[in-house]
């Protein structure tokens, strides 16, 4: 009998560690972005209220960085993911022969990762 009522807590605690654990693991990201037209996104909030710097912000970042503008360049892709924990824009674009990949954290617009390919 000690061993059945045993078993039964150590599966309630078991039961709801494992909740537990699930529930706290639950994150929404918002979606993926890509940019289709020239109206600038709206700056995005993360599920904590911190806002995004938005779309056209990282673009800029990018650019300054490239030293170009954006009548330089054509953008080939923008997107909102979440590495390692940390919300960034994803940015490709390219100039001539040249094709420009960047990570740019979404909340403060640090420069994460820097990619220049001349083919």
């Amino acid at each position: 009998m000690k061993k059945l009522i045993l078993l039964a807590l150590m599966m309630s605690i078991s039961s709801l560690f494992m909740t537990g654990c699930n529930n706290s693991a639950q994150q929404t990201p918002p979606p993926s972005s890509t940019q289709t037209s020239a109206t600038p996104a709206p700056t995005q909030t993360t599920t904590d209220n911190t806002e995004f710097i938005g779309e056209e912000k990282a673009e800029q970042i990018a650019l300054e960085k490239a030293g170009l503008t954006a009548d330089d360049v054509t953008f080939i892709n923008i997107d909102l993911d979440r590495d390692d924990g940390v919300w960034q824009y994803e940015l490709e674009f390219r100039q001539g022969g040249t094709e420009y990949e960047a990570e740019i954290n979404a909340i403060d617009g640090t420069i994460l990762k820097w990619e220049v390919d001349t083919n």
